[in-house]
């Protein structure tokens, strides 16, 4: 719908794709914010599969988007950031329930215990982290704003999330490593803003 409606200039049948898009992302979250069965496999299931094929969707709205305005067609910026936003959180929040669910079918088995919660927390910050960074990396990259705002929400909830929840469940030692670790990812992307933060403002006015 939304490849027939930019090729045919139609915004009804861009609507009725945006339309079918919603209805599969809110069908989607409901899956994967189900109860975890027993029986779970980690990325190699149904929710996560069906995560990864609705963001290669959106991702594929994107780019048709973004040719379209390659091409010198008429250009849809705010329906081309919301495909890319989506897309990514999408993405975040898939590998966001795949830990969890992995540390829920561990939480009551006698290897981690009480632990598994601890892990857990501590898996999510560092997947946050890593990926605004990646994001921050690639807003620079390809010079688009909406990805490097992205990055920075994302970073600021990870560090919300690390001061609130992840220390208070950690001794001493582990708050000193957690701190070095998220002190490093926010290093890294200072140093990216630093570098190409000028240049790329440049670029995009």
């Amino acid at each position: 719908m939304a490849w027939i409606g930019l090729r045919e200039e139609r915004a009804w049948l861009r609507g009725v794709g945006a339309l079918l898009l919603a209805v599969a992302i809110m069908r989607l979250l409901a899956i994967q914010f189900d109860q975890v069965p027993a029986a779970y496999t980690v990325i190699l299931n149904r929710r996560a599969l069906l995560g990864f094929f609705v963001v290669g969707m959106l991702g594929y709205v994107a780019w048709l988007h973004a040719r379209t305005a390659a091409d010198g067609q008429q250009a849809h910026p705010v329906a081309l950031a919301t495909a890319v936003v989506t897309a990514n959180v999408l993405m975040l929040v898939t590998l966001s329930t795949e830990i969890y669910a992995f540390w829920e079918l561990r939480a009551t088995g006698p290897r981690f215990g009480s632990n598994a919660e601890l892990i857990r927390q501590m898996m999510l910050s560092a997947t946050w982290g890593t990926y605004a960074t990646a994001l921050t990396a690639a807003g620079f990259r390809q010079g688009y704003a909406p990805i490097r705002y992205l990055a920075i929400a994302v970073f600021g909830v990870t560090v919300v999330k690390v001061f609130t929840v992840d220390f208070s469940q950690l001794d001493s030692i582990y708050r000193i490593l957690s701190s070095i670790a998220l002190g490093l990812l926010l290093m890294g992307a200072s140093y990216l803003y630093q570098r190409h933060g000028a240049s790329t403002a440049r670029a995009e006015s």
